[in-house]
């Protein structure tokens, strides 16, 4: 029987797969903003990343998804 890992995986490779050639450079360039993180996910406060999300949209230095997508060519 397959592992979770496993089968996450293998959902994994098949959204990829069905992405655009554009899709996927974005989806790459996604990733690699997480490489070279060193603070795993699970040591983040969601207080504290919500407090600072709501910082930066008070700020004005927030952007929507379709903005961020658009400035990456997709």
């Amino acid at each position: 029987m397959a592992s979770t890992t496993d089968k996450i995986t293998e959902q994994l490779h098949r959204k990829i797969d069905a992405l655009s050639p554009q899709r996927r450079r974005g989806l790459l360039a996604l990733i690699e903003s997480f490489e070279g993180d060193d603070q795993a996910i699970e040591d983040i406060d969601p207080r504290d990343s919500l407090r600072q999300a709501l910082m930066e949209v008070e700020a004005g230095e927030s952007r929507s998804v379709n903005e961020l997508w658009n400035r990456i060519g997709l």
